[in-house]
């Protein structure tokens, strides 16, 4: 008897040590990820989001509104081959979240709102990967990195399969831009004809759509 108790003891010991160590790094991954981005959380990001998504996904916003100081607006620029000319033409920059947004003015509950926020986080992944990518000359890029950055660039061919006609054109290349304005003031937040200073536009490289490869960024 003294023996089975002592295992018994034994194996609720260890179970309360496993389930005291398992909460510690459980909370410790969940407070990385709802702190804002550091080093951390944008030089090591694979084991936090893959930890944390899709089961323990949140904020704390319903309960502390952290209200956006900044707009950002996603841009894309298409350059297109016809038969009929020589030399590639290209676009103008095609901003596509703002019709999105302008669909979820109207109705919050339409799809336009899973839409926008699966591009948002497609892009601010990207832009971390960016980050990382700039950390120093001796970065490789991790099999995470690989699959944020084929995202980003599959993202932007399909949405610029909305902007051209595949049958006069051909799709040579495309790139992303990033554009953070200021917010415009409540009065104005529905206006149609306020314009809201720019403050700050990151460009992406151009990649073929067909080869996904490592791209650099150009801040202006």
């Amino acid at each position: 008897m003294p023996a089975k108790k002592a295992r018994k003891r034994a194996l609720n010991v260890g179970l309360t040590i496993i389930l005291i160590g398992w909460l510690a790094v459980h909370y410790l991954l969940i407070g990385l990820y709802l702190l804002p981005s550091n080093a951390i959380t944008v030089l090591y990001p694979e084991p936090i989001q893959c930890y944390v998504t899709p089961f323990f996904n949140q904020n704390w916003r319903l309960f502390a509104p952290h209200p956006p100081l900044v707009n950002e607006r996603y841009l894309l620029q298409l350059s297109l081959q016809s038969d009929e000319e020589a030399d590639p033409q290209l676009t103008e920059w095609i901003d596509f979240t703002t019709t999105i947004r302008n669909s979820i003015w109207s109705n919050p509950l339409s799809p336009a709102v899973t839409r926008h926020r699966t591009i948002e986080g497609i892009f601010k992944n990207y832009e971390r990967f960016i980050v990382r990518q700039a950390s120093g000359e001796e970065y490789e890029p991790s099999p995470y990195d690989v699959h944020v950055n084929y995202v980003f660039n599959r993202l932007l061919t399909v949405l610029a399969e909305d902007f051209y006609n595949p049958q006069k054109y051909h799709l040579i290349a495309v790139r992303g831009r990033v554009v953070i304005e200021e917010i415009p003031p409540f009065s104005e937040s529905k206006s149609l004809d306020y314009v809201s200073k720019e403050l700050k536009a990151f460009t992406f490289d151009w990649f073929s759509p067909a080869i996904p490869s490592m791209v650099r960024i150009v801040e202006e």
